[in-house]
């Protein structure tokens, strides 16, 4: 089964009532697979650069957790990049 097949037929697993156009499937069935997909693999490549010391992160007043660039590890992550130290 390719993954399109999958991502098709698993959104319908979610939504046995749906029905749509081609172009409904591809925006809507296709793409939220995809990004549910996309959302895991996201999520776990941020717990690891949060790991490394990469990325810091900060939970704001509305309980959010926000990411960022930690300045302290510039160099490191430049080199690992093979792009040398950035201005």
């Amino acid at each position: 089964m390719t993954q399109v097949e999958e991502d098709i037929v698993g959104y319908l697993l979610d939504h046995p009532e749906a029905k749509d156009t081609l172009d409904g499937i591809v925006r809507w069935w296709v793409m939220e697979q995809r990004i549910r997909r996309e959302m895991l693999q996201v999520e776990q490549a941020i717990g690891e650069l949060v790991q490394r010391g990469w990325l810091l992160e900060r939970e704001s007043a509305d309980a959010q957790v926000h990411y960022r660039l930690n300045p302290a590890k510039t160099e490191e992550i430049a080199a690992a990049l093979g792009r040398g130290a950035e201005p």
